[in-house]
């Protein structure tokens, strides 16, 4: 993940509340199932548009965008990871 990108995580991290409530908890948990769902459309979306175009096309979009938006979804599975232990606990 770029150091732009780990930043913005951090800083979205840091908006979330250290002592929520079960309403807290379970609106982060929506927000992170939201960002998910959005994540694994475009990446799908992408897919498709590869298998459509040449190669030297396919390369950089997996190289510039497709890494990112991994990255990116791993990330957010892993907060949604955190809200639903917290939402259990």
């Amino acid at each position: 993940m770029e150091k732009e990108d780990r930043i913005a995580l951090q800083d979205l991290v840091k908006s979330e509340p250290s002592r929520p409530t079960r309403e807290q908890a379970a609106h982060w948990l929506d927000v992170y199932a939201r960002l998910i769902e959005m994540i694994e459309r475009h990446l799908e979306e992408h897919r498709q548009f590869l298998a459509t175009v040449p190669e030297a096309v396919q390369r950089y979009l997996n190289e510039a965008n497709v890494q990112v938006l991994q990255e990116e979804l791993a990330a957010f599975k892993d907060r949604r990871a955190h809200w639903q232990r917290y939402r259990r606990d």
